[in-house]
């Protein structure tokens, strides 16, 4: 199969966005004040920079570097915050055998400029030769504000199923719906099964948190094995909406699946569903103790998600297809010395007083905490990369951070020895797999600035 890449045209950019439906910073970022005439960080015009990188865009089957995708008015988010929006079929579509290889896009847009309500969830197919079959809004129905999608490809008959939030019910509710494609029919994409609300908010887990008014958003979908012989099992996580007394949104999570075969997808089912949240985000969330940065993963037998909250990491790991979790969690906090200027008396950081020495620590970054994740070393290890925060104690209890020194890293937990480890990305130490993260001003790690 040829590769190809992929873009969507942005005509024209959003002058006005609609608050409710997105995700908020927790924290602010504040301005650093580099008052000092020989600060450390300060960077010398004359110095060398490095050259940027060779890049190309690989041509598809008709000589194309890129595929055109569909007009937009809107300029932000492709798709969501966590999961996947381009999957890659099968080479084949099984039981019939058809030749599949195909890539399956999910994405949002705005055919118009009203984009405070004319957002719409939509798709596109790309043939294995690179060439675009079409693309078209997923849902046909009057809707508000569809957004936020997700897309996996079902491994055995390469049919997709997509994912996506909007408010559709008269009760104003911002609700999940789902689709799929019956490709494994023909071969060829086309016939959708009628989009149905798959999490109904706040119905279907008023029972499981006792609160009325939770919408669980943002929803992500993944498929992978069943202990159903001939079945696999569809996953869809969605995140909680609704701040807590706090005022403060969370993101505790109501989970879902659902185990499928192929006729259910010929009879266009809409499985029967088990729904579950987790105690201890729902502990997190609504007793206000930390914002739950997460994504899942699904492979086979293995469910988990992985992320961070507060200055703990964590893994909540399932090996019988998401029916029963583990909690793996570690802290993630490290002190850093407070640099000496040049004339050796006078500190990098003060406190806003101008007078103490602030205290240093690199800490989890709560708006660093979009990513996904993957089994590695024969399913042994789970990998994800995360943004972590060089900041001030002072900073840090006034939900404050400072954007200059925001760095990712590659976090990694074995299974085997249930432990969690890191790895530098930029900047990176004489040793980025040691267990101490780069420090900005002594990156040959000699102790000295």
């Amino acid at each position: 199969m040829r590769k190809s890449a992929i873009t969507v045209l942005i005509l024209v950019s959003a002058t006005m966005l609609v608050a409710s439906g997105w995700q908020e910073p927790l924290l602010k970022s504040r301005d650093l004040p580099f008052k000092y005439h020989k600060s450390v960080f300060q960077t010398d015009p004359l110095r060398e920079q490095d050259p940027p990188p060779n890049y190309s865009f690989i041509p598809n089957g008709n000589g194309q570097s890129t595929t055109y995708l569909y007009d937009s008015y809107y300029d932000y988010m492709p798709f969501s915050y966590n999961g996947y929006n381009v999957r890659l079929q099968p080479e084949f579509s099984l039981p019939y055998g058809y030749a599949a290889g195909g890539i399956y896009v999910s994405y949002h847009c705005s055919e118009t400029s009203s984009v405070g309500t004319d957002r719409r969830a939509f798709n596109s197919y790309i043939n294995s030769d690179g060439t675009l079959f079409g693309s078209s809004a997923t849902n046909h129905y009057d809707v508000i504000r569809e957004g936020f999608t997700s897309v996996d490809i079902d491994p055995v008959t390469g049919d997709p199923f997509f994912v996506w939030h909007s408010v559709i019910e008269t009760d104003g509710s911002w609700d999940n719906s789902m689709t799929y494609d019956m490709f494994h029919m023909t071969g060829a994409t086309g016939f959708w099964k009628l989009p149905w609300i798959m999490m109904d908010n706040p119905e279907v887990s008023e029972g499981l948190t006792g609160n009325s008014d939770d919408e669980f958003n943002w929803p992500i979908v993944m498929v992978g094995g069943s202990p159903l012989d001939g079945h696999r099992r569809i996953h869809v996580y969605a995140n909680n909406d609704h701040t807590n007394d706090g005022g403060n949104g969370n993101y505790n999570s109501l989970y879902a699946y659902a185990d499928f075969n192929d006729n259910d997808l010929l009879m266009e089912s809409e499985f029967e569903w088990t729904y579950k949240t987790f105690p201890y985000m729902d502990h997190l969330h609504y007793d206000d103790i930390a914002r739950v940065n997460k994504d899942m993963i699904v492979k086979d037998n293995l469910v988990a998600f992985f992320g961070n909250f507060g200055d703990t990491l964590f893994v909540m790991s399932s090996s019988d297809y998401g029916e029963n979790f583990i909690w793996y969690k570690e802290e993630w906090k490290y002190a850093v010395e407070n640099p000496f200027q040049e004339d050796g008396v006078t500190y990098e950081f003060y406190n806003e007083d101008g007078i103490t020495p602030a205290e240093l620590f690199f800490v989890l970054s709560n708006d660093g905490s979009h990513f996904n994740g993957t089994f590695t070393a024969n399913d042994t290890k789970l990998v994800w990369m995360c943004g972590v925060n060089l900041n001030t104690a002072e900073n840090i209890g006034q939900d404050l951070y400072m954007a200059a020194f925001f760095y990712p890293k590659i976090f990694s937990f074995d299974y085997s020895t249930e432990t969690f480890d890191f790895y530098d990305m930029d900047i990176q130490g004489a040793d980025p797999a040691d267990d101490q993260p780069a420090i900005p001003w002594d990156l040959d790690e000699d102790g000295e600035v």
